[in-house]
């Protein structure tokens, strides 16, 4: 279960990843094109965890925040190596 966004191509993330980086869920970033993810300098690999301080942990949850963001988003995400990143996307 895939959506692409503004470029990048979002999943639930693996139970795995989640397992061992402690975290109750979240949505992957499984392919970066052009976009504006990319352009704010998401990397793939990353696990979103929070758009607009809102905890997200399914594709839908992802999606409709990211639908109805009016001005832009701060995107809050783990990478596997439990690094923690926020990021600034205009929509």
């Amino acid at each position: 279960n895939e959506a692409t966004v503004m470029g990048a191509t979002l999943a639930e993330a693996d139970k795995q990843i989640l397992a061992k980086l402690r975290l109750r869920g979240g949505v992957q970033v499984v392919d970066l094109g052009k976009g504006k993810f990319k352009d704010a300098g998401v990397r793939k690999g990353l696990i979103i965890t929070h758009i607009n301080q809102t905890p997200v942990a399914t594709l839908k949850e992802a999606l409709e925040i990211i639908n109805n963001a009016r001005r832009g988003m701060l995107i809050e995400g783990v990478y596997s190596n439990g690094d923690v990143y926020y990021y600034g996307v205009g929509v």
